[in-house]
């Protein structure tokens, strides 16, 4: 419920007509379907999108929205055609980053920096942290730590983790 009253914070911006990201194709406001533009405005409904997107994966299509919050993180929305939301994913500041997943990084990478965060909300109710950042040698560190509200579950890591 906190997320849903935090994403709806979101401050309007100005709407720029398109938008990409690298993980997409652009398209224009204009093609996202109304039954995404109702979740869109459900779960974020102050929020000003300014990128627009179409992601194919096998035969599954899915349009990525994205907007900025009223602390001017990054939120991003992936919704299918029929409007199921299928993830919320949101820049967080370290400062909210839970202990657990933290202390996990810091096991796998010790002495890396973090240099960005993403919740990744799914709809099965898990939350997963994308972390990037890098290691003492300056190389790129990705990583990723399932919270479900039990236990931390490693999903990915760079090549080269220490152990």
């Amino acid at each position: 419920m906190l997320r849903a009253i935090l994403i709806a914070t979101a401050l309007t911006l100005p709407s720029l007509a398109t938008a990409q990201t690298l993980d997409n194709t652009q398209i224009d406001r204009a093609d996202v379907p109304d039954s995404v533009w109702t979740t869109a405005r459900s779960i974020a409904p102050t929020a000003a999108f300014i990128e627009f997107g179409v992601e194919w994966e096998g035969d599954l299509k899915t349009y990525e929205l994205g907007a900025f919050d009223a602390d001017g993180l990054h939120l991003e929305l992936d919704i299918l055609p029929d409007g199921t939301l299928q993830e919320i994913e949101w820049e967080t500041p370290l400062s909210e980053v839970q202990t657990p997943v933290i202390v996990e990084f810091r096991m796998h990478y010790p002495g890396a920096t973090m240099t960005y965060v993403e919740r990744s909300i799914r709809p099965n109710g898990y939350t997963v942290y994308e972390i990037q950042g890098t290691d003492v040698d300056g190389s790129a560190v990705d990583f990723e730590v399932m919270d479900n509200g039990r236990r931390l579950l490693v999903l990915a890591g760079s090549e080269n983790p220490a152990s």
